[in-house]
């Protein structure tokens, strides 16, 4: 049962990880309160190429998650928001949420999408979080369907 549904997992992700690693956002990331946007004072603190457990390859930007684009993050919060290119082949168009740990002395780190088909930043943003964060190791932690992936940075 765990297998079927971190193949769907699997799948959900892909959608994120594939296409450009750097998605053109031009001027449109918006702050959140924290002046952490991407594009202001703070850079996004988990930027690289990881590879989690399903062997799947994803980069992190200043611009987006693979294809999407990043939105909104706070490295304090560990969550940033991003928005797929309306040609994605899940969900085009749908704003995600995904939250992480903090980063350990490797870099490595956990995350999980626990919103990736929201239909507004707002709606993505008002989603009461699903994700236990407290033990992403846990099995089905990220909002009880999902686990969260064990990102290892690729260099």
């Amino acid at each position: 049962m765990k297998t079927h549904y971190a193949a769907a997992f699997a799948i959900v992700l892909g959608c994120f990880a594939c296409g450009d690693d750097e998605a053109d956002n031009g001027n449109g990331q918006s702050g959140n309160g924290n002046g952490q946007s991407g594009n202001g004072a703070a850079e996004l603190e988990i930027i690289g190429t990881y590879m989690d457990q399903f062997m799947t390859e994803t980069t992190f930007s200043a611009n987006g998650v693979g294809a999407a684009t990043l939105v909104e993050f706070s490295n304090d919060d560990n969550i940033l928001f991003t928005q797929n290119p309306p040609d994605a082949m899940f969900g085009p168009n749908a704003f995600s949420r995904f939250v992480w740990t903090e980063p350990e002395a490797d870099g490595s780190f956990f995350g999980c999408f626990d919103v990736f088909d929201g239909t507004s930043l707002e709606d993505a943003r008002g989603r009461p979080s699903q994700a236990d964060v407290s033990d992403p190791e846990g099995g089905m932690s990220c909002g009880g369907a999902f686990s969260f992936s064990d990102y290892t940075p690729v260099n």
